[in-house]
């Protein structure tokens, strides 16, 4: 993986990568590498950007320290639990699982915030068609 590919990642993907252990030698091996390319390789515009959409990632929704990574941030808020009493099931199921990764991806890919705009996400997953 090219680092500079980040800025053309979804937010989830994103977010994954944050959530990895190893994310900030990662980005400190990548920043290394970039700028020993040389200054016609390196655009330090260009890297703050990519550097910036992953600290507004990391920032709304959790640190990278792993229990509270972006990912684990939101699916405190929507669990299993949250998703069967909004949409009546009555247990655990593929279904329950399916939803929870659809609205994750819907939450980072639309940039919502778990409490500012937690009647859009409800909306989402009671629209959400299981298949």
């Amino acid at each position: 993986m090219r680092f500079s590919e980040i800025a053309k990642m979804n937010n989830n993907k994103i977010a994954q990568l944050i959530a990895h252990k190893d994310w900030e030698i990662l980005k400190q091996v990548s920043e290394a590498d970039w700028e020993s390319r040389g200054d016609e390789n390196f655009d330090p515009k260009e890297w703050q950007s990519i550097i910036d959409k992953v600290e507004n990632i990391k920032n709304k929704f959790g640190s990278a320290d792993g229990a509270n990574s972006p990912l684990t941030a939101i699916k405190k808020v929507i669990n299993g639990n949250y998703i069967m009493k909004l949409r009546n099931i009555k247990k655990p199921s593929r279904e329950v699982g399916d939803i929870q990764n659809a609205t994750v991806d819907y939450i980072l890919n639309n940039e919502l915030g778990i409490n500012n705009d937690i009647g859009e996400i409800d909306d989402f997953i009671l629209n959400y068609k299981y298949i």
